[in-house]
């Protein structure tokens, strides 16, 4: 099959990076070479000789994406059994195929992908190649091993059910999304669970994790043509199959204070979620958005969040401000713990950080300050197999482009003031919040009520 040089641009001396002004920093990365097996299955590989090690990813585009109510968790399910059996090997086998020659194997999922990937020296790349495409062409889905890894799963569901914290990040999902499959727990629930079949897993498996879907990444102490050769031996058999499109439904909209409750009668402390919709990894204002929530609450102890809410009001140990970066948008959200007595008071403080960063700039300081450290931070990702496959990954999975990590530098490097100012006034709306709320009712749904009806939700209900 013909195949594509990619041509990245890496920066010299990345030991020098933190010396180099911000705007002259520019990251490197070694040619990425392709080719395409005649099933569809796109191959790339990086060259890094310097140490003897190969890191290999597959990656399916899919994953929870394509669950629904009476399949929660099935993706999560199923790619966890990738590494349970194939039709030549048993689960035991397996491990101890890789652990001989001290290697590691995995499978898992999330939001947007399936995941295959096994790390090992270089002069153990048959071994991976044959592990990774066994589980990933012959899983067997034995009755056995489903029913032993859903009975882990539906214990670690059961156990979470007393985490504030799971029970918070779930009822806000649940809530932000809707019907939307990010809003489905990803580990499933005890009753989808328990009605999973191994039919229901094979049919997944056949109808979603498809070559011609993905792609397989090697990076390290190997030559190109060699892993040509090998990817069209171990992975070229595996039969295309048919991609499937998925008509998601939108997120409900967020009107004034939607403010619910989850009582927990015992609890000493109130975990709390405030947000609403974010973006998808594809907005414009993406860079500009990370530099505005590194100083409102996602650079840690140099957030504003941090300093104010558990420095100056002493009222946490924790708190921090996201946005989730997937294929279709996500969440924008602050979490964050209290007493139950000052659960407003953190809300207040929150609001006040929220409006504070919409209504006036940042400081010229903050600015530098937030733009050296993605400066310096992203170019020293890429000094290993493993960091630079999962950097790459992400280009590939969402097909970003091969300049994008010099965009995003770009991107952090010209963001002003006064863009970080407008996207805040953009992406952030304290007018209209999802406000979830685990503590204890008696104490903690009075402060509440200042915001708006509040809906209180039994533990037991959950």
């Amino acid at each position: 099959m013909s195949k594509r040089l990619y041509t990245l641009y890496i920066g010299i001396a990345l030991l020098c990076v933190a010396f180099i002004p911000a705007s002259a920093v520019e990251i490197e990365m070694p040619e990425i070479e392709k080719t395409s097996l005649d099933n569809g299955l796109d191959v790339y590989v990086i060259e890094q000789h310097e140490t003897p090690v190969v890191t290999m990813k597959l990656v399916i585009p899919g994953g929870s994406i394509y669950e629904n109510d009476e399949t929660a968790g099935l993706a999560n399910l199923m790619s966890g059994l990738l590494r349970k059996g194939t039709t030549s090997r048993t689960a035991n086998e397996i491990s101890e195929e890789i652990d001989f020659v001290g290697g590691r194997l995995g499978a898992s999922a999330d939001k947007d992908a399936f995941y295959v990937s096994s790390t090992v020296l270089s002069k153990h790349l048959e071994i991976a190649f044959d592990l990774m495409s066994d589980i990933s062409i012959n899983p067997v889905f034995d009755d056995e091993e489903v029913e032993r890894l859903r009975n882990q799963i539906v214990g670690a569901i059961e156990q979470s059910k007393n985490d504030p914290t799971t029970i918070r990040d779930q009822q806000f999902a649940h809530y932000l999304y809707g019907d939307h499959p990010y809003g489905l727990p990803f580990i499933g629930n005890s009753e989808t669970m328990l009605m999973l079949t191994s039919d229901d897993i094979k049919e997944y498996y056949h109808k979603y994790f498809i070559p011609n879907d993905g792609f397989l990444l090697v990076v390290g102490d190997v030559e190109p043509k060699d892993i040509f050769n090998k990817a069209k031996e171990y992975f070229g058999k595996w039969k295309a199959g048919t991609p499937v499109t998925v008509d998601l439904p939108s997120m409900p909209a967020i009107n004034g204070y939607e403010i619910y409750l989850i009582d927990k009668p015992d609890a000493t402390q109130s975990y709390i979620s405030i947000g609403h919709r974010g973006i998808d990894r594809f907005n414009p204002d993406a860079f500009s958005l990370r530099v505005m929530n590194y100083i409102l609450g996602g650079g840690g102890f140099a957030s504003r969040l941090t300093k104010e809410v558990r420095g100056e009001g002493g009222l946490t140990y924790g708190i921090g401000s996201s946005f989730d970066y997937n294929r279709y948008p996500g969440a924008f959200k602050v979490t964050t713990f209290t007493k139950n007595e000052s659960t407003a008071e953190a809300i207040d403080l929150i609001f006040a950080e929220l409006e504070k960063i919409r209504d006036s700039r940042i400081t010229e300081e903050e600015l530098d300050n937030t733009q050296s450290f993605y400066t310096g931070y992203i170019p020293l990702q890429f000094e290993t197999p493993a960091n630079i496959a999962n950097y790459i990954e992400t280009i590939l999975l969402y097909e970003l482009g091969e300049d994008y990590y010099n965009r995003y530098l770009q991107g952090i490097e010209s963001t002003t003031r006064e863009d970080v100012q407008e996207v805040a006034q953009n992406y952030i709306d304290p007018d209209n919040m999802l406000i979830v709320v685990v503590g204890k009712r008696e104490d903690v749904e009075p402060q509440l009520q200042k915001y708006g009806d509040v809906t209180v939700i039994d533990m037991i209900e959950l």
